[in-house]
């Protein structure tokens, strides 16, 4: 598996960049279609899908920090994200977290908007793990069956 999808010019796209763009995608349009079932405004979640998507970057940036400190000797590498490290129990406390304040703000019920949003988990979950995969991670145990895959 090679984790680069292609190249442009001196812009390398990777499938894991490529999976975080789908899921957002998916995840924004899908939303949008969930909100009227369980009361929240598309106008509300207008309001709250910009912010949720970088409030989820920065809290997976920071529980990878937090889960991986000696990696960070020099505190800049913190904010060079193109190095990778994304932890999905930050994104999670994040999400969390800024969900509740949005709802607030916003005067809406959370858990409304948690069950608005709800489905996202098992679905960013799926396709971080393709990326993952992509990226040559996640793999299991050497085997010589026809259906493996082969790591370079």
């Amino acid at each position: 598996m090679d984790p680069v999808a292609f190249q442009l010019g001196p812009i390398t796209v990777r499938w894991y960049g490529i999976m975080m763009a789908l899921l957002i995608l998916t995840a924004i349009g899908m939303a949008g279609r969930m909100s009227p079932r369980f009361g929240v405004s598309r106008a509300a979640l207008d309001r709250i899908t910009f912010w949720m998507v970088i409030a989820l970057f920065v809290g997976a940036r920071l529980g990878y920090v937090a889960a991986n400190s000696s990696e960070f000797r020099d505190p800049l590498e913190i904010l060079r994200i193109w190095h990778g490290g994304l932890g999905s129990h930050g994104a999670m406390a994040a999400g969390f977290l800024f969900g509740y304040g949005a709802a607030r703000r916003l005067g809406i019920s959370f858990w409304a908007l948690a069950d608005t949003l709800a489905w996202t988990v098992p679905l960013g979950h799926i396709f971080v793990r393709i990326g993952n995969f992509m990226n040559g991670e996640l793999y299991g145990d050497p085997t010589t069956l026809p259906w493996g895959v082969r790591f370079p």
